[in-house]
């Protein structure tokens, strides 16, 4: 989710859309009209859309690593490295992990 404010938005609004640091790469490139690196493979893609005030194409979930803490990211849940599951949906109040985590079936 982001939250926006810059002179092309009139409104600041906040979207509930999930978007990841790939998609800064992509929305910027986008703004200045870079051309991307033709072996540059990308998974971000670009919320200028979004930021214009304009309907966009957003992700359904997001994917964010530093080092070996990860997590993945949708609009209601979450979801860490230590296969943890957190509950997104309480806006403005701490996410709430989830009691009875799942682990993961490996076959």
């Amino acid at each position: 989710m982001h939250h926006v404010h810059s002179p092309i938005q009139r409104t600041p609004e906040t979207k509930e859309e999930v978007t990841d640091a790939d998609a800064l790469y992509a929305t910027f490139a986008e703004f200045t009209g870079a051309k991307l690196p033709g072996k540059l493979t990308m998974d971000g893609q670009s919320f200028a859309s979004q930021l214009q005030g304009k309907p966009g194409t957003p992700r359904d979930s997001g994917y964010v690593q530093l080092c070996q803490k990860w997590f993945v990211r949708e609009a209601n849940y979450k979801m860490n490295e230590a296969e943890e599951l957190f509950d997104m949906v309480d806006e403005g109040g701490p996410a709430k992990k989830k009691a009875n985590n799942a682990k993961r079936k490996t076959a």
